[in-house]
């Protein structure tokens, strides 16, 4: 549906790392199928690679968003905070209500975060591609060696404290008035098996007639302790089917 990018990394200890990767920039884009726009003022041969979704973020301690942004909270676009944290816990963030519209699975290399300037890490699109590349999908670090990673694309629903600046990415409006935006997120290592094992799940279960489309979550986060270092890390939990309201809207949307 959109181009899909990912930003520096969020996490503090090695293990978390790779919850923010680089994927390919039409991700997301190569499995799905192009529109006929021309009604809306697109004419010619156009597709969701040539379009680009807002990027939510989870905050961390360290890192550029830490000194502008609450840690433990949700950042769309590296401009706006979209979430808050829970006021009778201060180790959970409240929860944003999303729904996932779709989610694709990739392959990244293990390459430590600080050296990949100088030995960039690989994405392939499937364990066949990393055999054929000559590594091995594991959780080892370095060259050689890959892990899952998952893009999603959300729609997620505006909380009702948003500030009039933020407003502006929730153009999407549904028949009972609720505004949404389209957002990606990237998940891996920790983050992969917490929020992409749980979605793919729901279409063994609760999902498995409607899909992903089908269903609300609560998107969240709650921090983490190792030894002597902590870290915020995103959760998800099932919220229900999706409304009528939700369903039309999401059947309107190009791209």
């Amino acid at each position: 549906m959109a181009t899909i990018s990912f930003d520096e990394a969020t996490t503090t200890t090695e293990s978390k790392q790779l919850a923010s990767t680089q994927p390919q920039a039409n991700a997301l884009a190569n499995i799905t199928t192009t529109t006929a726009l021309a009604e809306k003022g697109l004419v010619g041969d156009w597709s969701a690679s040539d379009t680009k979704l807002p990027r939510i973020n989870l905050v961390n301690k360290t890192g550029v968003l830490g000194n502008d942004f609450t840690p433990g909270c949700w950042v769309i676009n590296k401009e706006h905070q979209i979430s808050q944290l829970d006021p009778k816990d201060k180790k959970k963030g409240e929860p944003m209500r999303v729904i996932a519209i779709q989610m694709m699975k990739q392959y990244q290399e293990n390459i430590p975060y600080d050296e990949r300037e100088s030995t960039p890490a690989r994405l392939l699109n499937s364990a066949a591609e990393v055999r054929e590349a000559g590594g091995q999908v594991h959780w080892t670090r370095g060259a050689g060696f890959f892990s899952e990673i998952a893009t999603v694309e959300f729609l997620i629903q505006a909380p009702d404290w948003l500030k009039e600046d933020a407003e502006v990415h929730f153009y999407n409006i549904a028949e009972d008035g609720t505004r949404y935006t389209r957002a990606v997120a990237t998940f891996a290592s920790t983050s992969y098996s917490g929020v992409a094992v749980p979605l793919a799940t729901s279409l063994r279960t609760h999902l498995a007639a409607t899909g992903l489309k089908g269903g609300q979550w609560d998107l969240g986060s709650v921090i983490m302790t190792k030894a002597d270092k902590t870290w915020w890390t995103p959760t998800i939990k099932t919220a229900g089917l999706a409304t009528e309201a939700q369903k039309n809207l999401i059947s309107s949307l190009s791209m």
